[in-house]
């Protein structure tokens, strides 16, 4: 998305790491060009007034479609509008490639396709072999700092624990923990479907995906 009147270069600002408890702060970048995951696009009218979260309100101007299947957006940003009532909450990224970082996203699904194994199955027949779902992602460049062993939440998305951290020839890697939940957190997609992470189903930073 390009918000007309945003930053001509990407510009940093203090923000918390969490609203309702004392976990320190992060730096933000801003920017004229934001990247948003595609399922809220997707959903974003030309007129519509949506909020980007811990920014303020923009209202879009322009929608257009790629042959790619890519979406933009054009808007302008007016920070001094605070009412967020009823308006679509995006979360977002300073599209700059300096300042972010690339991580591979795991998601962890059944071994399994059956609840119940039967004395009549055949192991090869309900191995799940899509089991484990890797996606590549952008995040704030903050969480290049988390330690292995960490555990923390992409807002409107999940909970993560850090497997991997970023090496000169290595992504980061993030495993998915799931929630036990049939819905996921917000409209944001997952490649593995939540209601298949239950037994029994039918077989705060943030993060930009191709999802």
């Amino acid at each position: 998305m390009t918000i007309e009147n945003g930053p001509a270069e990407p510009e940093g600002r203090s923000a918390v790491l969490h609203k309702k408890s004392d976990l320190g702060s992060k730096v933000v970048m801003h920017s004229r060009e934001v990247y948003l995951e595609k399922t809220d696009a997707e959903l974003i009218e030309e007129g519509a007034k949506i909020t980007l979260m811990n920014w303020a309100n923009c209202t879009i101007s322009k929608k257009e479609t790629l042959a790619d299947g890519r979406i933009n957006l054009t808007g302008t940003i007016d920070e001094d509008d605070k009412d967020f009532k009823g308006t679509i909450k995006v979360t977002w990224l300073c599209a700059d490639p300096a300042t972010l970082c690339e991580v591979d996203c795991v998601e962890l699904g059944h071994l399994i396709t059956k609840q119940k194994i039967e004395e009549a199955d055949e192991i090869k027949d309900i191995v799940n072999n899509n089991s484990r779902v890797v996606t590549t992602a952008y995040a704030e460049g903050c969480v290049r700092n988390l330690q292995h062993g960490t555990t923390f939440q992409f807002e409107r998305n999940g909970y993560y624990f850090v497997d991997k951290i970023p090496l000169q020839d290595q992504r980061m890697t993030l495993i998915m923990v799931p929630d036990g939940k049939q819905k996921n957190m917000s409209v944001i997609k997952t490649a593995i479907d939540q209601k298949e992470t239950v037994m029994g189903g039918t077989g705060k930073v943030d993060k930009a995906g191709g999802k």
